[in-house]
């Protein structure tokens, strides 16, 4: 579980030096370090059904003396304005994304496009779904 973490920190971070705050081309790479956290110890669930906002399952209420660090890991996920950039940029373009699988993964893009129509994007369909979708694509 460890290097996935540090994969999502490294991948998801916060450069200052940038106009928005985050490097460009950054998205890709952040999603698939986050799609590498489901199932771990650490998995993010929504915050809320009414957003795409993620946490971590854990709480800092608990936390004594290391609230500080409790919080700082909280804010990897609910303060992060490049990762919650990356969901929606991905939310708004993972038609494409699914359209551009290899056969492999043929089945799971047919059986996702399925209930899809041409013109929309699905309803109902979580886009945590969708990044494990996408965490499956082959590194180019």
């Amino acid at each position: 579980m460890r290097p996935r973490l540090l994969a999502f920190q490294a991948s998801c971070a916060p450069v200052p030096s940038t106009p928005d705050g985050c490097p460009r081309d950054q998205a890709p790479r952040c999603l698939r370090a986050y799609a590498g956290l489901v199932g771990t110890a650490v998995t993010p669930n929504y915050v809320d059904n009414v957003s795409a906002r993620v946490a971590p399952w854990c709480h800092c209420g608990v936390s004594g003396n290391r609230r500080e660090e409790c919080e700082a890991f909280r804010g990897l996920f609910t303060r992060n304005h490049c990762l919650d950039g990356a969901i929606q940029a991905f939310d708004s373009v993972w038609p494409l994304v699914l359209q551009d699988q290899p056969n492999s993964l043929q089945d799971l893009e047919h059986s996702l496009l399925q209930v899809s129509s041409a013109d929309r994007p699905l309803e109902g369909c979580s886009v945590l779904t969708l990044l494990l979708v996408l965490a499956l694509q082959p590194q180019l």
